[in-house]
């Protein structure tokens, strides 16, 4: 072999091995690449999934203390006003609630539908109660239309009809609050969830 021939393949093996090490780098950029962008839409999954836990968290929370609410405001209430203010203020804040709260839960089967399944039993206990003292509030209604048509001077006592309707709907919401933090427990890190957001406190006394 001349000279000229070896200084030819020694030239193209030079070259090739310059190719081949820019390939290799650029595969490995690319894998890295990858893999910081796979690991960046983790995490703005992981976010977007514990913003969505945390809205539907708030939004149940409200509800539950609306529930709670209603129904201990509804024993004191001393006059058939207001009482249906109570019922009024319910009926349209929740009603709004409960379609926030279905748009929340919504977003959870999207990012995870393990999470979505395991809440489903928060909703199962949550939109009957919901369902159930809506349909009390208008029990009450009609009863008291009912008393009232027969004799519109008639006496009587309001706290004691909701008490009839609406026996202790508030121990029951309470009951699903808990179910709610258990859920969260089991379902996201728990600790990472309360720094992003602390879910409203509540008590039994009532």
């Amino acid at each position: 072999m001349d000279s000229t021939t070896a200084g030819l393949i020694g030239a193209l093996i030079g070259s090739l091995t310059g190719v081949i090490a820019s390939v290799v780098a650029s595969s490995s950029q690319i894998r890295l690449e990858r893999e910081k962008w796979e690991r960046s839409a983790k995490n703005q999954q992981r976010q977007e999934l514990l913003e969505a836990i945390t809205e539907f968290s708030k939004i149940a929370s409200c509800i539950f203390s609306s529930i709670s609410n209603v129904t201990v405001s509804a024993y004191g209430a001393s006059t058939e006003d207001d009482l249906f203010k109570i019922f009024n203020s319910y009926e349209q804040e929740v009603r709004n609630q409960v379609v926030q709260l279905y748009s929340a839960y919504t977003l959870i089967a999207i990012l995870n539908r393990d999470i979505y399944y395991s809440f489903s039993s928060v909703m199962g206990h949550l939109v009957p109660l919901y369902l159930e003292v809506l349909d009390a509030t208008k029990s009450i209604r009609i009863e008291i239309s009912d008393i009232k048509s027969k004799d519109s001077n008639a006496k009587f006592d309001v706290s004691a009809i909701s008490k009839s309707k609406l026996p202790k709907k508030y121990v029951e919401a309470l009951d699903a609050y808990d179910l709610l933090i258990k859920k969260l427990s089991e379902s996201v890190d728990f600790q990472e969830f309360e720094n992003l957001s602390k879910l409203p406190s509540r008590s039994r006394k009532h």
